[in-house]
């Protein structure tokens, strides 16, 4: 198996081969310097979110989010897009464009695409980033990650973009991160969310049933092979 140098030498025109569905597990860094100015913006978004309650009552109220773990959820989700931009950029030559650290109107929940790449090039596919702790590892017993189906009032919203007909064939990215402050993560898998939705289950939590779908790593082990296996056959 080739290693992280090896994929990262080989680049790849996402115009003429855009990234395969594939299990990448591949690290990926910041420097010091990086991580530190990253992280600042990632905790001033976060603080700045939860002093308006914007994103609090919504986890909490209508999503049965944690509330012990808010900040924690919200700061590396964040920052996990900042690694999904990095990794694309280095990999796959993608345009290094801005993670939106704006703080929104109102106090709903917007549903978009972390990373709109098609805003930028209508060749390249919208992306979204999907990140497991160390602390869900604890707790599910393989890396999972979740996707919001619904949430505790009915018809206001509250689902995943990805769940809409003309999203599917957008781009997922699914990361390890140890913690929100972490300068490392290990890029797991990406791929177009149409040929992963249907390994999506129910979560562990039964408070979560019908809120929550969740999306495990030996399922996707399952049906895909590893990035390097890939691209030794393409060359």
């Amino acid at each position: 198996m080739s290693s992280q140098k090896d994929i990262f030498n080989k680049k790849i025109n996402p115009a003429i081969n855009s990234p395969q569905s594939s299990i990448v597990d591949q690290h990926i860094s910041f420097t010091d310097k990086q991580n530190t100015k990253i992280n600042n913006s990632v905790i001033d978004f976060t603080e700045k979110l939860l002093e308006k309650n914007q994103s609090g009552s919504y986890y909490t109220e209508k999503r049965n989010a944690n509330s012990d773990r808010l900040f924690d959820n919200i700061a590396i989700g964040k920052k996990a897009e900042f690694f999904a931009a990095y990794y694309l950029y280095k990999v796959f030559e993608y345009p290094m464009i801005p993670i939106d650290i704006d703080i929104r109107d109102g106090m709903s929940k917007q549903w978009i695409c972390d990373l709109p790449y098609s805003e930028y090039d209508k060749d390249l596919r919208n992306t979204h980033v999907k990140v497991c702790d160390k602390k869900t590892i604890e707790y599910v017993g393989d890396y999972s990650w979740t996707f919001q189906w619904s949430n505790n009032q009915k018809n206001t919203g509250g689902k995943d973009e990805l769940f809409k007909k003309e999203n599917q064939n957008d781009l997922i990215i699914l990361l390890y991160m140890e913690n929100f402050q972490t300068n490392q993560a290990v890029i797991k898998f990406f791929g177009s969310f149409n040929q992963i939705v249907d390994l999506l289950k129910d979560p562990l939590s039964k408070k979560l049933f019908g809120l929550k779908k969740c999306l495990y790593f030996d399922d996707i082990k399952e049906h895909f092979i590893y990035l390097d296996d890939y691209l030794s056959r393409q060359s």
